[in-house]
């Protein structure tokens, strides 16, 4: 069979639009392992969001791709932004090529699961969490050699009414083929030349407000190191990659250890950043990790106050992520923080005392989001318990929502919850205000860990690129990312 996988965000607000999704990689090499031909369509480049600025554009772009491949199934990867503009092209497949079985997977899928089917009844199947096995599974049942329903990760329709299969997670992660890089073949050049990658999945911590345990299980399991290493040492070698996004949620010391010694064992000279966790560092593993190339690491606050941590589940104090900007520091290391406004218990008293602990802390970038309510959280699934008033039919309001740009502190769309009697849109002006008082302490503000590695590669200070790049995004100017991109190249190429 030949599978076409499709990614389209809508209207890109953040630059990070523009890197190539390991995800779909993945599943491209799961698909071509089973025997199957796999080609991706990448939407989420500056030509095509802003060349092909109107929907017809994008439609007839895409319709052009199906009628080049002729493929007998498209997967179209779903997001929280560009949700409906995806549901429009896939009723536009629909219409025009009634024989294509279509799939659908990501993130908003994980999150809404059989929601879905209340607003589009356009696809066949739905996959939800990892999608490995699940897209090779529905090849099978394509093919007659299984029954649906014996696909794990999936929902479909059985007369009319949604159905789902059991949820799994794969236990050996070195079972599953390498990504497919070669997919964006033609296209890297269009794209930031970082690569996005793991060393492990799952999270045991298990925060209320967020998904990644429900994605990825909350138990902690790793890639065996030559296959992290194969595919590291091959995106440098084979397409001129140096910068590298990891992407764990949780990645351990031992496991930074370990690959942090591969890479220095190796002599690989790559540039990386990546996630981490304020109770799980230590002075060694974090001099080891510059060594090995990393320049930037996201911790995690959320709030300096003792009672709103412990309600959420973070399993630190305030006092570990203190120590672990000291120790970050000290290792030569740049860091950002995140900060949730308008958690349960959240007062004028709290904010105060997260504004005054950043404030001494001095990271090099403080990063501030008012609370967003998500499905598969603890916190969505039992607000009350939370102190969370949720509205009715809430999660079907959350998919009209666009995400806050990356000048922004606050999402897009009609309030639909309340946390401490106070509406959405109350924290979310409390978290735009926070912003613009970090911005008067002079701290850098919204940034993301890929967007120091993108300043990294093209050659400019934080700031000053940021400010580009903001720039371009807010005006739509295709030809100044696209030269930002060429010379993030030609960088990366010639080092």
């Amino acid at each position: 069979m030949k599978v076409l996988l499709v990614s389209y965000s809508g209207k890109p607000l953040h630059p990070d639009n523009f890197i190539p999704d390991n995800g779909l990689a993945q599943l491209a090499g799961c698909v071509r392992e089973a025997g199957h031909e796999c080609v991706v369509h990448y939407l989420n480049t500056p030509r095509l969001l802003w060349e092909l600025n109107s929907h017809a554009k994008v439609e007839a772009d895409l319709m052009h791709k199906v009628r080049q491949v002729h493929p007998d199934v498209i997967g179209f990867k779903l997001y929280i932004n560009g949700f409906y503009d995806s549901l429009k092209l896939a009723e536009a497949v629909k219409t025009q090529f009634p024989g294509i079985k279509l799939l659908a997977g990501g993130p908003q899928i994980t999150y809404f699961e059989e929601k879905i089917f209340l607003v589009t009844r356009e696809f066949d199947v739905l996959t939800t969490g990892e999608g490995e096995r699940a897209i090779t599974g529905i090849l099978e049942a394509l093919e007659g050699k299984r029954e649906l329903s014996t696909v794990p990760n999936i929902i479909y329709l059985e007369h009319g009414v949604p159905r789902k299969t059991g949820r799994i997670y794969s236990e050996q992660l070195g079972e599953l083929p390498d990504p497919a890089w070669d997919v964006y073949d033609k296209q890297f050049r269009d794209l930031w030349p970082i690569m996005v990658f793991t060393i492990s999945r799952g999270c045991s911590v298990k925060c209320a407000f967020c998904t990644h345990p429900y994605i990825w299980g909350d138990r902690f399991r790793s890639r065996p190191m030559d296959a992290i290493m194969r595919e590291v040492a091959g995106a440098k070698a084979q397409y001129g990659f140096r910068h590298f996004r990891l992407a764990d949620s949780t990645p351990v010391p031992g496991m930074l250890e370990r690959f942090s010694q591969a890479i220095i064992d190796k002599s690989l000279d790559i540039r990386w950043s990546g996630y981490a966790y304020a109770r799980m560092i230590n002075p060694s593993v974090l001099r080891l990790m510059k060594t090995a190339g990393c320049i930037f690491l996201w911790y995690g606050l959320e709030s300096a106050n003792e009672a709103i941590l412990t309600s959420m589940n973070k399993k630190i104090v305030a006092g570990n992520m203190m120590e672990a900007a000291r120790m970050t520091r000290e290792a030569g290391i740049t860091y950002l923080t995140s900060l949730i406004v308008g958690f349960p218990g959240e007062t004028e008293e709290s904010i105060e005392e997260t504004f005054a602990f950043v404030k001494q802390m001095r990271p090099d970038s403080v990063q501030v989001t008012a609370l967003g309510l998500v499905p598969q959280t603890p916190l969505a699934r039992d607000p009350e318990k939370y102190g969370i008033t949720a509205e009715a039919n809430w999660e079907l309001s959350l998919m009209n929502m666009r995400f806050a740009g990356m000048d922004e502190a606050s999402t897009k769309g009609k309030g639909y919850y309340t946390s401490g009697g106070k509406p959405w849109e109350y924290w979310q002006e409390k978290a735009t205000e926070l912003v613009r008082r970090f911005d008067g302490e002079n701290l850098l503000t919204q940034t993301t860990d890929d967007l120091h590695l993108m300043a990294d590669v093209a050659g400019m200070e934080i700031r000053e690129f940021r400010q580009r790049v903001q720039g371009c995004m807010q005006s739509g100017d295709q030809a100044g990312m696209e030269r930002l991109i060429r010379q993030s190249w030609k960088n990366a190429t010639a080092a």
